[in-house]
């Protein structure tokens, strides 16, 4: 990633799910990055780490947070192995839904069983089918519903800053 690819970047926010959608708006296609948020995303925010320039996202969300990633972190092996008790999200019945769990089995040949935090399970994913959780950076509890989110240089220090709006519900 460099600072000039992320400007050239859109997301958008499954306002249900919890998922975050990043795409690469030149070249279109399938989402460069799925981004579970775990909560109801209704406002993003693009912005570069000062120190590094690494592209970042901001989530404001229906729980009164604020989640922000560091998108070079997040994984995009849908292949490697993963191991028992890893937090992922499954494709519950290859639906195209994903939903929060664990892994339960490793049966060695590319097929996990997961238990998901509902109570269901299900055995014999393909890995195809399963994500690993995404872990934000920090998570700003802002106190109300946040409904906009806008990054912004301090007039006195230069520092970024990220403002965010909303209400309480």
């Amino acid at each position: 990633w460099s600072t000039v690819y992320a400007v050239w970047m859109f997301a958008y926010g499954d306002v249900v799910g919890g998922d975050v959608r990043v795409f690469d708006a030149v070249a279109g296609d399938e989402a460069l990055l799925v981004v579970d948020v775990s909560a109801g995303a209704n406002a993003l925010a693009f912005f570069a780490d000062p120190a590094t320039g690494a592209p970042q996202l901001a989530c404001g969300c229906d729980d009164a947070k604020v989640r922000v990633f560091d998108l070079r972190t997040e994984s995009r092996d849908y292949t490697s192995a993963l191991c028992e008790g890893d937090e992922v999200l499954g494709d519950y019945e290859g639906r195209g839904t994903f939903y929060p769990g664990k892994i339960s089995c490793n049966h060695g040949d590319e097929t996990y069983d997961i238990s998901y935090e509902d109570g269901d399970e299900e055995q014999q994913v393909s890995r195809l089918l399963i994500r690993k959780r995404t872990k934000p950076m920090f998570v700003l509890n802002v106190g109300y519903n946040v409904r906009s989110l806008v990054e912004f240089k301090d007039p006195a220090t230069g520092a970024p800053r990220l403002a965010c709006g909303g209400r309480d519900e």
